[in-house]
């Protein structure tokens, strides 16, 4: 999925792709790091500051 196009539209794809996947990590490591604390979660309310 990542390879088709060429020129400017694979690399819209691709820097589309790796902003989704940053945020789903970001994500789980807030998550791990608030459930380690004993917080929580925040949800919404942080996503809305992105």
């Amino acid at each position: 999925m990542l390879l088709g196009g060429s020129g400017g539209g694979g690399a819209a794809a691709v820097a589309a792709w790796w902003v989704r996947w940053t945020l789903w990590v970001r994500d789980v490591l807030e998550a791990t790091m608030q459930s380690r604390c004993g917080a929580p979660p925040v949800g919404a309310g942080r996503r809305g500051q992105l």
